[in-house]
């Protein structure tokens, strides 16, 4: 079983997210590949950067 099916739809949206980040995309571009808002993606990202800043 792969890794990537165990994760949830929440999950490989996140990863996806951050995949077009690391890759050097802008918030602006991911909201409009991800059809979300600028906002959500920095708050998104944010959230994942602290989350293993914190742990």
């Amino acid at each position: 079983m792969r890794i990537l099916d165990e994760l949830s739809e929440h999950e490989k949206r996140q990863l996806e997210i951050m995949d077009l980040y690391n890759a050097g995309y802008t918030y602006k571009d991911i909201g409009r590949i991800m059809f979300m808002s600028e906002n959500t993606i920095k708050s998104i990202v944010k959230n994942w950067i602290d989350s293993f800043t914190s742990s």
